[in-house]
């Protein structure tokens, strides 16, 4: 067990693994399964596998490279095969595309998003629901992706939409 203030009983946290914010290395975006944890590094566009048993921390794949202030990787979420899939919003005038990346089971670089719409802003919240993939998007809706990639909104709604407080670009 880790140190930390009282817990009523339940094992203290600890940590896993380090990540060194000097080198941009800034966690947005985590996923657990089975003894590994998934960890974005917003600003860089990378995913860390970290083995919770063991700490071993080793690159899992990424995204286009990011340039500086140009947006961030944020959720992430892992199917049952091991393919990770993960939010990139961008700012206006970024080379990268806003959308979901599927990296594969193996890990891996890849150029273009697996699903996006020209809707899709700020993809940060991914659930998986059995093959469909839904993905909450602060420009207001909430997008189905089926297992071909095949986008559709899902829900539109006003009360979903970021504002310039909640890190919703201005356009």
């Amino acid at each position: 067990g880790g140190t930390g203030g009282d817990t009523g009983g339940a094992a203290s946290p600890e940590f896993v693994a380090h990540t060194d914010p000097a080198k941009g290395e800034l966690v947005e975006g985590l996923y657990v399964d089975k003894g590994s944890a998934y960890i974005g590094l917003a600003p860089l566009g990378t995913i860390k596998k970290v083995n919770l048993t063991g700490g071993a921390v080793t690159d899992f794949g990424a995204i286009p490279p990011i340039p500086a202030n140009g947006g961030f990787l944020l959720g992430i979420v892992v199917d049952a095969a091991g393919n990770a899939y993960v939010g990139f919003g961008g700012g206006p005038g970024v080379d990268v595309k806003n959308g979901v990346y599927k990296i594969p089971a193996a890990g891996g670089s890849v150029a273009d998003p697996f699903a996006t719409d020209a809707a899709m802003n700020f993809p940060n919240g991914l659930l998986l629901d059995g093959t469909d993939l839904f993905v909450a998007d602060s420009g207001g809706t909430i997008f189905k992706i089926a297992a071909n990639g095949a986008v559709s909104p899902w829900i539109t709604d006003p009360s979903l939409v970021g504002t310039d407080q909640s890190c919703m670009f201005a356009a």
